[in-house]
């Protein structure tokens, strides 16, 4: 999480991307002035560990929200990018 304020900006990465944060390094330092910013990086993306669930829509939108859940973060605006267009 980088940045702080009263909004939340939580970004969701291109279909398997290398580095997430990489990916939004220019727009997570210019949301970031005003507000905080949550780059997910979901199981199998950038430096995330693996897992043997089953990598379906739904347990990869459950796992994102149990992530946000443990930052407390419950009220933010979703940017999204690539394949995360479907799965709001």
């Amino acid at each position: 999480m980088q940045g702080e304020g009263d909004q939340t900006f939580v970004l969701l990465p291109r279909y398997l991307t290398g580095s997430p944060k990489i990916d939004f390094e220019l727009l997570i330092n210019e949301l970031s002035k005003d507000a905080r910013v949550v780059v997910v990086e979901p199981f199998g993306y950038g430096l995330s560990d693996d897992t043997e669930t089953p990598r379906t829509v739904e347990n990869m939108v459950e796992e994102i929200h149990a992530a946000l859940a443990s930052l407390d973060i419950d009220t933010y605006a979703l940017v999204t990018h690539s394949i995360w267009e479907y799965m709001r």
